[in-house]
């Protein structure tokens, strides 16, 4: 925000342009970005060793209930005679198939488009008069047309 009026300051009373501080704003946002994204990078190696050590466990376990599914329900090795129909069994397979693969979509660093663009957006919102300043809104719009048909 302090950044936007300094920006409209020198914009609005000596005739500077929005465009040549292009470089200032974007470098504010990859500052922003680091500041907050940095930090996650010390947690880079733990959760690396988590998702090994998930992978391993819950693979072992895993393989162990498919193999019981199946000798239980494939090959109809079923001594109770336990009907399918309302057993837990198949849903604890899917259960423990979706945590697997919570194990397997770990990143090491946890950030994503999602979290890019919410760190971005406050940072690029105060900046918006300053380009409609500069810019007429028919021209971005018939930009936005453009890029969007």
């Amino acid at each position: 925000m302090m950044l936007a009026s300094q920006l409209a300051g020198g914009i609005v009373y000596e005739n500077g342009s929005f465009l040549d501080q292009k470089f200032i704003v974007i470098g504010f946002l990859l500052c922003m970005l680091l500041l907050f994204i940095f930090p996650l990078f010390f947690f880079g190696g733990k959760l690396i060793e988590a998702k090994r050590e998930g992978l391993l466990k819950y693979g072992a376990f895993a393989t162990q209930y498919s193999r019981a599914f199946d000798r239980k329900w494939i090959r109809g090795d079923n001594p109770e005679n336990e009907p399918m129909l309302g057993s837990g069994d198949m849903q604890s397979l899917a259960d423990l198939g979706n945590s697997y693969n919570v194990i397997q979509e770990m990143k090491p660093i946890p950030i994503g488009k999602d979290t890019i663009i919410a760190l971005l957006v406050p940072g690029i919102i105060p900046m918006i008069p300053l380009l409609l300043y500069e810019v007429p809104v028919k021209d971005i719009f018939d930009t936005l047309k453009g890029l969007v048909l």
